[in-house]
């Protein structure tokens, strides 16, 4: 599996690319809204109790939870853009710095 960060415009979200292969089992814990999105082939998302399919083109967006993720081909996932205010997003930004020990928005294992 490989994994690949891409952001082609500050505006768009900070993508992470996956090439998945059909022995891949992908798992994400995610405390955002995400976007998931096939690039290439067809992914199976179980997600809230439902299973998704996802093909080429596709996007999908999921609320915070956990994930498993099946597949062949290329698909990317990024946290949601949140519209903030520039005083909101100081504060997110000197927050991370002094609170080191926080919990990730995004968490993704592989087995």
């Amino acid at each position: 599996m490989r994994m690949q960060l891409f952001s082609p415009r500050a505006s768009e979200p900070e993508w992470i690319r996956i090439a998945l292969r059909p022995t891949h089992l992908l798992s994400l814990r995610f405390n955002e809204d995400i976007l998931t999105q096939s690039l290439e082939g067809t992914h199976w998302i179980s997600w809230e109790g439902r299973d998704l399919f996802i093909e080429q083109g596709q996007m999908l967006r999921l609320t915070p939870g956990m994930a498993l993720v099946n597949g062949v081909g290329i698909m990317q996932i990024a946290l949601l853009p949140k519209a903030e205010h520039p005083i909101t997003r100081f504060g997110r930004w000197l927050l991370t710095k002094v609170a080191a020990d926080r919990s990730k928005a995004l968490q993704i294992r592989v087995q």
